[in-house]
């Protein structure tokens, strides 16, 4: 299938959305860098039914994680759906605390990636000098979702490009590490959860998931 070309880093390296694993990436040559898919961009996008078909209905919300990512918001909400699991990263807010240049600093690549990732380069400094003339702190806040948001996910997958989902189908195993939970895709490195707040509830919701009739068949070492 084709994948959407949505913007460029401050490398100039276009990110595109793959239909196969359904994560915005970085192309490695023609293929698809996590699951190796070739990508057409030329073809055009299915119509939305198509990915409101793959992702199925949100189910309930598991918890806030980490996840390891160059380049792409690496912290968010993730949500089970009726296939898969669904990521969807924290959105921007305001803080009523006075920045400083330290806090400043190190909200720059989050703010950059906020603004529909405009190139990091070109938007920089104005970003900068917005956030100490207002002396305020950005910080980014749960994007919260109830089940009659479910029409909301492949808007979301097709717009933002924070946004992934995992289809229960290309899960090969998930199993617990300590406080961590990896899942191992049938094509595609490992994906490596790692809970940041409510880790108990964490925990026990995604061992009740793995546990469950629709994900019958997949692992989960405790």
């Amino acid at each position: 299938m084709g994948s959407t070309l949505v913007f460029r880093s401050c490398r100039s390296m276009p990110f595109f959305l793959c239909h196969e694993c359904f994560s915005w990436v970085e192309p490695t040559g023609e293929r698809c860098s996590q699951c190796q898919l070739v990508l057409d961009v030329s073809a055009p996008d299915p119509p939305l039914r198509w990915f409101e078909e793959a992702i199925g209905d949100l189910h309930c919300q598991i918890g806030e994680v980490h996840v390891r990512r160059r380049m792409l918001p690496d912290r968010g909400m993730l949500y089970a759906t009726a296939n898969g699991l669904f990521f969807l990263p924290h959105q921007l807010a305001e803080s009523a605390a006075p920045a400083d240049p330290d806090a400043v600093e190190t909200s720059l690549l989050w703010t950059v990636a906020s603004l529909v990732w405009t190139p990091f380069a070109i938007v920089l400094p104005f970003v900068k000098a917005q956030l100490m003339q207002s002396a305020m702190i950005p910080v980014f806040e749960p994007h919260l979702l109830k089940q009659e948001d479910s029409h909301l996910l492949p808007v979301l997958l097709m717009q933002n490009p924070g946004v992934f989902f995992v289809p229960n189908r290309s899960i090969r195993l998930i199993r617990r590490q300590r406080t961590q939970w990896r899942i191992d895709r049938t094509a595609g490195p490992p994906l490596k959860l790692n809970p940041v707040d409510g880790k108990k509830s964490f925990q026990r919701k995604m061992a009740e998931l793995v546990h469950s009739r629709a994900w019958h068949g997949m692992g989960c070492n405790e």
